[in-house]
């Protein structure tokens, strides 16, 4: 069977779904993966590049020129609500600098998750890897523990790996190894190969 490559977001969606919503994240990928036009498939995809431009040289000018260009007026007041929690994290924070994070892809069974953190901090010297979460559904130290170690399994000999809940201007660390949580994440990801094939079929 050909492994199945899927982004980090998507399995974030997955695994801190819980429930018969699992199913919906599963046909929600299916969906944007069988589009013709990922980029219209891909609700944030616009919203993530602005971000990332706005810690470069564009600075928080990014976030308004991603609203004055914005084509879709339906996506405005969730676009609006992330950069209005995006400015209160910022604060008056000031990072040291900014780098590149490259992109790792983690493997279980057939299922490949490409991990791709959108930042890259130096804030008072601490090395931050920060993957973002923009949905409307916010996040706990409990749900987001699994996503936190698979992201320090590829990334964490970078820097702190961490989780921004952009919305609510919360960024999640680890606090702790939890156990057995590759046994976790290995059934997960068998779980969604398997509502994949079920579902596409």
């Amino acid at each position: 069977m050909a492994v199945r490559r899927i982004s980090f977001t998507i399995f974030l969606d997955f695994i801190t779904a819980s429930g018969p919503s699992k199913l919906s994240r599963v046909r929600s990928a299916i969906a944007m993966y069988a589009a013709e036009d990922y980029s219209r498939a891909d609700y944030y995809l616009d919203l993530r590049h602005a971000i990332t431009r706005c810690f470069g040289d564009d600075g928080i000018g990014a976030l308004d020129a991603c609203l004055t260009n914005l084509a879709d007026e339906r996506k405005r007041p969730h676009y609006s609500a992330v950069f209005a929690g995006l400015r209160k994290w910022i604060g008056r924070k000031t990072f040291d600098s900014s780098f590149a994070v490259p992109a790792q892809d983690w493997t279980s069974g057939d299922l490949a998750v490409t991990i791709r953190p959108e930042l890259g901090l130096v804030h008072r010297g601490e090395k931050l890897v920060i993957k973002l979460y923009l949905k409307d559904e916010a996040l706990s130290q409990h749900r987001v523990n699994p996503a936190l170690h698979l992201l320090n399994e590829t990334h964490g000999t970078i820097g702190t790996i961490a989780i921004l809940d952009v919305r609510r201007a919360k960024l999640f660390k680890r606090t702790r190894a939890v156990r057995d949580m590759d046994a976790f994440l290995a059934a997960e990801a068998q779980s969604f190969v398997t509502l994949w094939n079920s579902l596409a079929a």
